[in-house]
C-alpha cells in the first residue's frame, strides 16, 4: 500500500469509528484532554501500559498522526497487522461480505478482464437476491423491486480488491448516523437481516445440493426457498465459478461488532465447480423449466389432435394427482392413440409414464411408454 493511500484510508477514519471499536473491544475510557481527545485504557493488570489518546475532531491539525498512533498501538496489543486494524476499525459499523475466487489463472492476485467484470457484476447479484428474500421468500425474482431493497443495495460498497488467488470485498454499512447506535443494540437491522438470511441461504443451498445428490430429486430445492434461496441466488453463484465456470469459490461473512447477533449463523461457506451443474437445475427447477425422470401421470384425456392421414397424434391429459389440475401433453400412435379417443369419449381414467418436461407455459411427457386405461369399464364420474 502507498504511503498516499494509507494516509487517505487514515483520514477518512472517524472518531465515531474509533471509539466504536474501543468499547466493543473492551477498551475502558478514564479520561480526557478538554474537548479535543479522550483518554483509554485497559482494565487488565498486565495491559495497564497500554494507553490510547483518541482524538474527538477530524480538523485537528494533528488528527492524521494520532489515528496512525492508535491503529500502531491497536495492532501491538491485539498481536494483528497494521492493515488488518485499520480495515477493522475503517469498517467498523459495516457488515463484510468476502468472496474468493481460487483456480490456476488468478493465483498470482490477477484475474482476466473479462471475468474480473463477471464476478463483481454476480456479487452484486447475490447481494441483489438476499436483500429481495429477506423482504419475501420467492423461487424467482423479476420486475419491480421494492424501495427498501434498492436503498440497501445502493448503500453496499466495493472494497479493495486483495491479492491470495483472487479476493473482491463488499462492505455493508449497519448503520448511517451516530442517533441509531443505541437502538442498534436493541433490534436487528435491516441490513444484518440481509446477512443472515446470506447465510442461512448459502448453507441451505449446500445442503440441497448434497439431498439431491443422494436422492435426485429436485423437490428437495423446494425448502431451500424458505431460507432465501432463489434462481436469482443460484445463478449468482454459478457466475462467481467464472465465464468457463470452472473456479472454486468461496464466501465469507464478518459481521460488525456494532450490533448485537441474535441469530447463529455460519460465517464460511465453501463451493467446488462440481456444484455448478446442480446449482444450474436448482435453478431452472425455481424457474419452472425442469424435467422429471421416469414420471408417471394420472388424469383424464381433455383434447386430441391429429392429422389427417397420420397415424400419431397429440394427447392432452389434465392431471388428477397434481393440486394445480396441470395439463400435460404428449405423443401416442396406433393402438395407443385409438385407446386414448375410447378414454375420451368414456371419460376414463388413463396413466402413462415418461420424462416430464415442466416450462412456465407448457408440460410436456417425451420419451412416454406405458400408455393404458385404468378403468376400461367405468365412467370416471359414476357415482
Amino acid at each position: 500500500m502507498s504511503n498516499s493511500t494509507l494516509l487517505k484510508r487514515i483520514e477518512a477514519i472517524t472518531p465515531d469509528q474509533i471509539r466504536g471499536y474501543l468499547v466493543s473491544n473492551g477498551w475502558i475510557e478514564e479520561g480526557s484532554i478538554g474537548e479535543i481527545a479522550s483518554i483509554w485504557h485497559r482494565t487488565e493488570a498486565k495491559y495497564t501500559n497500554f494507553e490510547v489518546v483518541q482524538p474527538e475532531a477530524q480538523y485537528l491539525k494533528d488528527y492524521k498522526k494520532r489515528v496512525w498512533d492508535i491503529i500502531h498501538i491497536l495492532s501491538h496489543f491485539e498481536e494483528r497487522s497494521y492493515d488488518d486494524v485499520l480495515k477493522d476499525v475503517a469498517n467498523f459499523y459495516a457488515d463484510l461480505v468476502q468472496i474468493r475466487v481460487v483456480h490456476t489463472d488468478v493465483k498470482d492476485g490477477s484475474i482476466p478482464i473479462e471475468d474480473g467484470v463477471l464476478l463483481i457484476k454476480k456479487a452484486q447479484a447475490l447481494i441483489t437476491s438476499v436483500t429481495l428474500s429477506t423482504l419475501s421468500k420467492k423461487k424467482l425474482f423479476s420486475g419491480y423491486y421494492p424501495q427498501k431493497a434498492k436503498d440497501h443495495i445502493r448503500n453496499v460498497r466495493l472494497g479493495q480488491t486483495e491479492a491470495g488467488s483472487y479476493i473482491i470485498n463488499l462492505i455493508s454499512p449497519i448503520l448511517q448516523n451516530k442517533e441509531a447506535q443505541s437502538e442498534l443494540l436493541e433490534r436487528v437491522s435491516f441490513a444484518r437481516a440481509v446477512m443472515n438470511t446470506l447465510a442461512k441461504s448459502l448453507e441451505a443451498i449446500s445442503y440441497s445440493v448434497e439431498e439431491y445428490r443422494r436422492k435426485s430429486s429436485l423437490f428437495v430445492f423446494d425448502k431451500a426457498v424458505e431460507q432465501g434461496v432463489s434462481a436469482n441466488f443460484c445463478d449468482a453463484l454459478i457466475g462467481l465459478s467464472g465465464e468457463t465456470k470452472a473456479r472454486n469459490f468461496s464466501i465469507s461473512i464478518s459481521l460488525s461488532k456494532a450490533e448485537k447477533s441474535i441469530d447463529k449463523i455460519k460465517l464460511e461457506h465453501s463451493f467446488s465447480s462440481d456444484y455448478i451443474p446442480y446449482l444450474e437445475e436448482a435453478s431452472e427447477y425455481f424457474k419452472d423449466n425442469y424435467i422429471l425422470q421416469d414420471t408417471k401421470i394420472l388424469g383424464i384425456v381433455k383434447k386430441l389432435e391429429r392429422d389427417e392421414n397420420s397415424e400419431s397424434g397429440l394427447v392432452t391429459v389434465t392431471e388428477l394427482e397434481n393440486e394445480k389440475k396441470r395439463n400435460i401433453t404428449f405423443e401416442l400412435s396406433g393402438d395407443d392413440y385409438l385407446n386414448a379417443i375410447h378414454a375420451h369419449e368414456n371419460r376414463q381414467l388413463v396413466e402413462c409414464r415418461g420424462d416430464l418436461h415442466i416450462s412456465p407455459r407448457s408440460a410436456k411427457l417425451i420419451n412416454n411408454s406405458g400408455f393404458r386405461i385404468l378403468s376400461p369399464n367405468r365412467d370416471l364420474f359414476e357415482s
